[in-house]
């Protein structure tokens, strides 16, 4: 596979949501602000595509509990990085910021970790209900085309 992985960044507020991008080289990029409204978060996700979607391709469906612990861990450690940079670097010491990072990252994912049987159960659920499995081969994922 010779695609470039990103990965995106929310820094999610009572009215607009940061969005920033960390590329595979390291550089991280504010791509501006949205409204932290349904319509304009619909709007951005479909000019992003989905990262879960794709390992869902990936992995042919299978491995759900997987899929959702990898992109909390990628998803979350990103977003952490990149706001706790911008929001602490000068502020505390750099070892401190660090483990900050690294404590806060792993919190969120120990809490997809024990939340995940309801996660799952819900999934699976929703998919029940709607009737709806659906393997998103035509997006590009590229994050940065808009």
């Amino acid at each position: 596979m010779n695609e470039k992985l990103r990965f995106l960044g929310l820094d999610v507020h009572a009215e607009t949501i940061a969005v920033a991008v960390a590329e595979p080289n390291g550089e991280v990029r504010s791509l501006g602000m949205i409204a932290n409204r349904e319509d304009s978060v619909r709007r951005f996700i479909r000019k992003l595509g989905s990262p879960e979607a794709k390992m869902k391709v990936w992995t042919s469906g299978r491995y759900m509990s997987s899929r959702f612990v990898i992109s909390t861990l990628c998803g979350q450690t990103v977003n952490t990085a990149v706001f706790y940079i911008f929001g602490l670097w000068g502020m505390i010491p750099t070892r401190l910021l660090t483990k900050s990072i690294v404590v806060a990252s792993l919190t969120k994912v120990s809490l997809e970790l024990l939340l995940l049987p309801v996660t799952l159960k819900a999934s699976l659920w929703l998919k029940k209900i709607e009737n709806v499995d659906y393997f998103d081969k035509e997006t590009n994922f590229n994050p940065l085309r808009f």
